[in-house]
């Protein structure tokens, strides 16, 4: 908190809100479930903890209520939150996307997915911005990823983007590139009605985002515009920023071509952010004092030719 309170006005957990740790890391083939009331009708939602809740909040509210501490402490010098992320093909329990909550038995059909998708984001804006809340999260949530990494190469990730001959797309309950939404959809629906739901649901000030890597590779570029245009073109969404991951690095950074898909985002998206900005260290660098000094002189020309970029683009 000493380096957050000194450095940052925003912090985004990096875990805490994702889908395997708000379903309690229960990486099971199944769980137990029960019969919920949603929008009128039953809804069979898993239960995740010994308490019967469905969603477990606990460890992304020890921090976010750390922040809130602060933020009474520093009424003139809030920090503020970025929520991340509803809707990934990783990181998300496999046992979600099948009946009854248990792998072992066939995927759901697209219209159990839907209701699914919409009782998950609802569930969590409702415990940061609903009734239950009474206030204590206003204003400090100021985005939220809505979905994550949804783009291979120049169009949609779908459910066989095989890592290694092991990968069988399923064997690891969280998954590594495949994507089991796809599986269930076979189309960018759930892209689609994410961000309805999550537009349906969240407060007008909270800002919602798509954030992808590899973002300034030409080939890519064309397939994170496609997604853009597609969403703000459904309707009852909103799309207000891209998050260019901003994974660079120190031998390859182009501060020309950082600009050139830069700009095709911002005209697409409306707004640009840099969400998960490093640089990786060139090819000599080997930790050594011998070498050490070019490579201060070669990240600082890298960072100043992207400050450079970011400014001519305002």
């Amino acid at each position: 908190m000493e380096l957050v309170e000194k450095h940052f006005n925003a912090v985004t957990l990096g875990n805490e809100l994702k889908p395997d740790a708000l379903f309690n890391y229960q990486l099971e083939d199944k769980v137990n479930t029960k019969t919920i009331q949603f929008k009128g009708q039953d809804l069979e939602v898993p239960v995740v903890n010994e308490a019967g809740d469905s969603l477990d909040f606990s460890r992304a509210d020890k921090l976010i209520n750390k922040i809130c501490e602060w933020n009474n402490e520093n009424p003139d010098n809030k920090i503020r939150i970025r929520g991340h992320v509803l809707v990934w093909h990783s990181q998300t329990q496999e046992w979600f996307f099948h009946e009854n909550y248990d792998k072992t038995k066939p995927y759901v059909d697209k219209e159990t997915m839907n209701r699914r998708l919409e009782w998950f984001i609802s569930s969590v804006f409702d415990h940061y911005f609903g009734e239950a809340a009474n206030g204590k999260y206003d204003g400090l949530f100021y985005g939220w990823d809505v979905v994550n990494e949804a783009v291979n190469d120049n169009t949609y990730r779908d459910d066989k983007v095989i890592s290694d001959a092991s990968d069988t797309s399923t064997s690891d309950t969280r998954h590594g590139s495949n994507s089991m939404w796809w599986r269930v959809y076979k189309s960018n629906e759930f892209i689609i009605n994410a961000f309805k739901y999550a537009n349906k649901y969240a407060p007008n000030d909270v800002e919602l985002y798509y954030n992808d890597f590899g973002e300034t590779d030409n080939t890519k570029c064309e397939g994170i515009v496609k997604l853009i245009n597609d969403v703000k073109s459904a309707d009852g969404t909103r799309l207000d920023a891209f998050g260019m991951q901003a994974h660079y690095n120190v031998d390859g950074f182009s501060a020309a071509q950082f600009k050139s898909v830069a700009k095709k985002y911002a005209q697409a998206a409306g707004k640009v952010q840099l969400t998960e900005l490093d640089f990786k260290a060139s090819s000599t660098y080997d930790g050594t004092a011998a070498t050490r000094e070019s490579e201060y002189t070669k990240m600082a020309y890298c960072h100043k030719n992207l400050y450079e970029a970011i400014q001519a683009l305002k």
